[in-house]
């Protein structure tokens, strides 16, 4: 069981104090990596083609790190992902990658093509500018075809939150949901904000960053975990494989956590109920749980305002359950005892009572009167055919 924390709300924690317990981390991520190998030992049902090298990352489990949070985290659907950085990379190294950029693309291409940027990486590159992106890739079909040609889709940050509706859910339903790169040249990131109207600018001579900081914005962005924000009090981060080792899984566990707790939680620790990790189809693993369900002071009651709240609790109960009854005064006014009215108000209630009595006991009268000629008239009937039935009698034996 999970460590759980005992803090009081009222303390503020600074945004580096960590309440998470590194053998607790340690004792989940190797527990759960061991129940992962040893289902795949004993699954019969065995992909032929992984059969070869279990632990090959083409055939390994992906593991969550599942925040369970007291509040949501954001207010609405987030379409431009956080990114935290870990010591230890999601990705293989050979992965393909395409790199989304704004117009121009050209500008962009020719960075890749300079001495600084790294050979490797450039022949794994593929840059696609926006428009590009709009006229090639129209249809359903074209769509999947880019989503299966590369591993690794990195976006410029300010075109990211256009993405959705030119690639379509088949990037945003699967896990090669475009990563956000900052593409802007470094002395452009200090500018101050524009208030009022916009001026267009000359995208044709677009800045750039340099080679090396490209690289190394890319490296960035490669060694990061995803995290994608929305009005939920659950939030679930990749943190790593089933071929991870224990202390890998457990590094990049500790980056997130940290990285989600500075950047993304509101109130920090304050607003963090429980921490597991989890593979695609195992139980949740608890590595950290509070005891306090609330954030702040102000949402816990104090012995008399408790009491207070509960009694107004108990006496709505009792109204909703009928069980309210009315003051005798008003009830003796209802049984008819005229001692609080004027004199004025006492004979007209006097006359009402009179009229009701006597249209009560003229209704009464009405009804018998009713009664008694429906009487009559059952009489009259039976009457005449009880006779009618002795003249034929008397008629038929006539005849014999």
């Amino acid at each position: 069981m999970a460590p759980a924390s005992s803090t009081a709300v009222a303390k503020t924690q600074t945004k580096s104090a960590s309440l998470l317990e590194a053998s607790q981390v340690h004792k989940a991520s190797e527990a759960l990596l061991k129940h992962i190998q040893e289902r795949k030992k004993s699954s019969s049902n065995k992909n032929l083609l992984e059969a070869g090298n279990e632990d090959s990352p083409a055939s390994a489990v992906p593991i969550w790190l599942v925040f369970s949070t007291k509040k949501h985290v954001v207010d609405k659907n987030r379409l431009k992902p956080g990114k935290i950085s870990i010591p230890h990379s999601l990705n293989r190294p050979d992965s393909s990658i395409c790199l989304i950029t704004a117009d121009p693309q050209r500008a962009f291409k020719d960075v890749l093509e300079e001495e600084p940027f790294p050979a490797q990486l450039r022949s794994q590159i593929r840059v696609l500018g926006l428009e590009k992106l709009k006229q090639r890739y129209k249809s359903f079909e074209q769509k999947r075809e880019l989503m299966a040609d590369y591993d690794i889709f990195l976006a410029d940050d300010r075109i990211i939150t256009n993405l959705p509706y030119l690639l379509g859910k088949t990037a945003y339903q699967s896990s090669k949901r475009p990563m956000p790169i900052d593409l802007k040249p470094s002395n452009e990131k200090n500018e101050p904000k524009i208030i009022g109207k916009r001026i267009k600018k000359d995208v044709t001579n677009r800045k750039t960053p340099s080679a090396s900081t490209l690289a190394k914005r890319i490296e960035s962005a490669l060694a990061s975990a995803r995290v994608h924000l929305s009005p939920s009090a659950s939030t679930s981060i990749h943190v790593g494989f089933s071929h991870f080792r224990p202390d890998q899984l457990e590094d990049n566990i500790t980056a997130v956590v940290e990285g989600m707790i500075e950047k993304f939680v509101p109130k920090g620790w304050n607003n963090v109920k429980s921490i597991f990790i989890k593979g695609s189809e195992t139980a949740a693993l608890p590595i950290w749980q509070t005891t306090e369900l609330w954030t702040e002071d102000t949402e816990v009651l104090e012995d008399k305002d408790a009491e207070a709240a509960k009694s107004i609790k108990s006496s709505n109960t009792k109204r909703k359950q009928g069980t309210y009854t009315r003051s005798p005064s008003k009830r003796t006014k209802l049984l008819g005892d005229e001692s609080g009215f004027s004199p004025e108000m006492a004979a007209r209630r006097a006359a009402l009572r009179k009229a009701k009595n006597e249209a009560t006991n003229a209704s009464s009268t009405d009804q018998l009167k009713i009664d008694r000629v429906k009487y009559t008239q059952t009489k009259a009937v039976t009457n005449g055919k009880a006779k009618s039935k002795s003249v034929r009698s008397r008629i038929v034996s006539a005849a014999a």
